[in-house]
């Protein structure tokens, strides 16, 4: 018969405790994350206004998606992910052009922390290495910049300096160096 290790009878213990507090913690980023979306939606609705044709895909917002222990395909991993996700997109002569804002908490054995992202999932990506060099120029240096082939995020770190302004902060610089650099570039 299988027996529990010392640090699986001690995590079972303290099951109770532990999930109150990831519960109590949740609800915290979500609070911090429900104005920072009313804000983020308003602004995106306001920049595509400007352009030719774009809009908010409403049928497919994702607000304060919860994945604990699982990706949302239901894989089992070690993960906790908090995130929020506002697409828009355009059709124009049979060419598709579709982007995502996706924001949250994401913690798994990789990394920690607070992200504001940008994917372009277009069929004619916009999102290209000029484009992107030239928002990474913009964005200040107290958050981490990241760029994947067709993804550009800011983040912060989980430290002892985290706060609702800090994470307000980096949702106010996403908008105006990625978002607004970004949209500008839609009518081209």
């Amino acid at each position: 018969m299988q027996e529990l290790s010392d640090l699986s009878k001690k995590c079972l213990s303290n099951m109770p405790m532990m999930l109150d507090v990831i519960l109590s913690t949740e609800n915290e980023l979500i609070k911090i994350f429900t104005p920072i979306y009313e804000d983020m939606k308003k602004y995106i609705e306001k920049e595509l206004r400007s352009t030719k044709h774009y809009k908010v895909d409403e049928d497919n917002i994702e607000k304060g998606e919860l994945y604990i222990l699982t990706d949302s395909d239901g894989s089992l991993l070690p993960r906790f992910d908090l995130w929020y996700n506002i697409p828009f997109s355009r059709t124009s002569r049979g060419k598709s052009y579709r982007f995502e804002v996706i924001w949250g908490y994401l913690a798994d054995e990789e990394q920690n922390a607070i992200y504001y992202q940008l994917s372009d999932i277009s069929d004619y990506p916009k999102l290209d290495d000029s484009v992107k060099s030239s928002i990474k120029g913009q964005v200040p240096e107290e958050w981490r910049f990241g760029e994947a082939e067709q993804d550009i995020w800011i983040e912060l770190d989980i430290d002892d300096t985290l706060s609702g302004e800090k994470v307000q902060k980096c949702a106010d610089d996403f908008k105006e160096y990625v978002l607004k650099t970004f949209i500008s570039i839609l009518n081209d």
